[in-house]
């Protein structure tokens, strides 16, 4: 999914959502500083990429006076936060999901007899969902870790790069932020409208260039 959100890495913030600069802001000496790219990087030599991600995000017109290693805890902070605070959130909705779905089976099992074994098996499956996401859960560590900046802005703009790695599974929470089309999981509702106004304005496009030649040719 990164590789596919990468679809022009020169330019910075190209694509992606404002929910990344809302959410990953440090604020040093008064200044608040939003993240407004998140990208791919090389990594590191020799460290296997099933493992780990490495993604930089990017932080532009970084005051002079503010040193970098500041600029970087201060990313580390704010992802490691919004991880913390998404997978709270994430536990909470899990949870009602699993108390819904234990009382609807509780309801239906005073159901008569093929309406109550629906409801075992059912349950049965909740049950299993639930197991598994615990055990998804205790390995939660995202292991966000900081390795290198750089300067990558011209003559008159600091433009920083602050370039981490961290687990997939938080790597992909990074990228619900930046690129919610690829990352999320659409509701079919939702997808059909932007299919529909995508649609729309595409041939109304190629309608107003038809009658545009029309015209131009008589």
């Amino acid at each position: 999914l990164w590789q596919q959100a990468q679809r022009s890495p020169s330019i910075i913030g190209f694509n992606v959502s404002g929910d990344l600069a809302e959410t990953v802001t440090i604020v040093l000496d008064g200044e608040r500083l939003p993240a407004v790219d998140v990208r791919l990087w090389e990594g590191i030599p020799g460290v296997v990429s099933s493992e780990v991600v490495f993604l930089e995000l990017l932080f532009i017109d970084v005051p002079p006076g503010i040193e970098d290693g500041r600029v970087g805890e201060a990313c580390i902070e704010a992802i490691t936060v919004h991880l913390r605070e998404h997978r709270v959130n994430e536990f909470r909705e899990h949870l009602a999901q699993h108390k819904k779905a234990a009382a609807e089976g509780l309801r239906r099992r005073g159901a008569p007899s093929g309406a109550a074994a629906a409801a075992v098996e059912g349950g049965d499956k909740n049950q299993e969902a639930w197991r598994e996401y615990l055990g998804q859960r205790e390995d939660s560590d995202p292991q966000v870790r900081l390795h290198a900046l750089a300067n990558i802005g011209g003559r008159g703009r600091r433009v920083l790069t602050v370039r981490t790695s961290m687990t997939p599974r938080a790597a992909h929470e990074i990228g619900q932020l930046a690129y919610p089309r690829l990352f999320k999981q659409q509701p079919e509702e939702e997808v059909q409208a932007f299919d529909s106004a995508f649609n729309k304005c595409y041939y109304g496009c190629i309608t107003f260039l038809f009658l545009l030649f029309v015209m131009w040719a008589t």
